[in-house]
């Protein structure tokens, strides 16, 4: 049996160490569980890890938490903005409770009805209740920088920082929509975020020159985001070859980001890996294949 230790400079045993720390250890012995099993399809829920615990260790908890995402789906009830990332709101969801007064003529009395519900912060009341509850001023923070990126998933926003590296330039604000469909439902709650604000950050809208990213690109219409600078591009091919508005009904490509790659770069990359298994692939042979489905 493994033990682990929390050592705050105390000799005491856990039972002597204040509520906050014994929560802490609670929490942490099931990180270790999870963070030890093979399962990939493990739900972690905390009831306000916050209670008891000073925001410094709030921020340190937060960091292994989030770190186990990548083998478990964790589900944090909290009224701590340090739990919030109130930068982007992302993945935060405000409950309200209704309560609906009822009266029962067989007991003669009224009776309250408790009916929590999850509020939209998708609009403008939503995000501002969010703010309002954590107390988290409009002006605090800013949503978008001056120019930003919106693309479809984490891979578009690998490759374009990288990009942006290699040839020392400056990376922008690249967000990551999770998703084609989820890119619209962005660009609203981007636009109900700055109804009441006087600037106004540009948005580059990157899809995927496939079926489904032509489909948002043809119900993007920019004119619906007075407050938003908006500006939609298909990825292009290595070669440069995109669709323009009048004739991307009739495209049938399938483009995404690694046909964005030159070949000849995905050639040396794809030899540093086979030179290790003491083979390596032709550059004459993966233009001819290239060119020959052409």
């Amino acid at each position: 049996m493994k033990i682990f230790f929390i050592n705050d400079g105390s000799n005491q045993n856990i039972e002597g160490k204040g509520s906050g720390l014994q929560r802490l250890a609670y929490i942490l012995l099931h990180y270790r569980i999870i963070e030890k099993t093979k399962s990939k399809s493990v739900i972690f829920m905390i009831d306000e890890p916050d209670i008891y615990l000073h925001q410094d260790l709030q921020k340190k908890l937060l960091r292994p938490l989030k770190k186990l995402t990548e083998k478990a789906q964790i589900f944090v009830t909290t009224h701590s903005p340090a739990f919030i990332d109130s930068y982007t709101l992302d993945n935060v969801y405000l409950l309200e409770l209704k309560i609906t007064q009822t009266y029962y003529k067989r007991r003669n009395r009224e009776f309250n009805i408790l009916e929590t519900k999850a509020v939209e912060i998708d609009s403008t009341n939503g995000t501002r209740k969010i703010r309002n509850y954590l107390g988290i001023e409009d002006l605090d923070y800013e949503l978008l920088d001056s120019y930003n990126v919106i693309v479809e998933g984490s891979s578009d926003k690998f490759y374009i920082e990288n990009l942006c590296h290699f040839f020392g330039l400056t990376v922008p604000k690249i967000i990551n929509a999770n998703g084609a469909d989820n890119i619209i439902k962005y660009l609203d709650f981007y636009q109900s975020f700055y109804q009441n604000r006087n600037n106004k950050p540009c948005l580059l809208v990157l899809l995927d020159n496939n079926n489904k990213g032509r489909e948002i690109y043809l119900k993007i219409k920019p004119s619906r985001y007075s407050k938003l600078g908006i500006h939609k591009q298909l990825l292009p091919n290595f070669m440069g070859e995109t669709h323009d508005d009048l004739n991307i009904k009739y495209a049938s490509c399938d483009w995404q980001v690694e046909d964005f790659v030159y070949p000849s770069v995905l050639c040396e990359l794809v030899n540093i890996i086979l030179k290790k298994r003491g083979t390596n692939l032709r550059r004459d042979n993966l233009w001819g294949r290239l060119f020959g489905l052409w």
